[in-house]
């Protein structure tokens, strides 16, 4: 027998990869709560990572990953050569916006991103706050992938989402 894996969860191997997900999920011994980190328009396929993400990890290292699990990657990030968090825009422009925009609106956006990731923001709301304002941002938002910023909101997400978890098991 190869260990390829670490857990066995027939729902959850359902969901397809994709090196840049639209979703994530907090695993709490024998239970998971799971969660999109951008809005998933009707019919769009939910998509969990199985490597690392494009962020943290260049082709090489996740194609490794996708060879030890046997398959090929297809999706966006690995098709396009996106780059790792440290080579990604960390301003928006309207260059980066999935529709035409004004400047004005483009600098909107860039602070209200900008606003949620500062670690001043992040030390100074609960965790309830902090998923509600990241969840809306992100729902509503017209930048286009790969940015830093997006993908710093939804990993602050994911982190609040995890404390709000860890808060309410807490209470039991």
């Amino acid at each position: 027998v190869v260990r390829i894996g670490v857990a066995l969860n027939p729902s959850l191997a359902l969901i397809n990869h994709s090196c840049d997900p639209n979703y994530a999920r907090v695993v709490r011994g024998r239970e998971v709560l799971a969660f999109a980190t951008r809005k998933i328009l009707e019919g769009e396929e939910i998509l969990d990572v199985y490597s690392g993400t494009f962020l943290k990890s260049n082709i090489e290292c996740r194609q490794e990953v996708h060879t030890r699990y046997n398959f090929a990657c297809q999706c966006q990030a690995c098709q396009e050569g996106w780059p790792t968090e440290n080579l990604l825009p960390k301003n928006i422009y309207k260059k980066h916006t999935k529709k035409e925009i004004s400047d004005n609106v483009a600098k909107k956006i860039d602070n209200s991103f900008k606003g949620v990731t500062k670690t001043s923001w992040q030390g100074g709301v609960d965790s309830l706050t902090a998923a509600s304002k990241l969840t809306n941002i992100l729902a509503t938002s017209v930048v286009r992938q790969p940015h830093w910023l997006v993908a710093q909101s939804e990993d602050l997400l994911h982190r609040a989402l995890w404390d709000l978890r860890s808060e309410e098991r807490s209470c039991r």
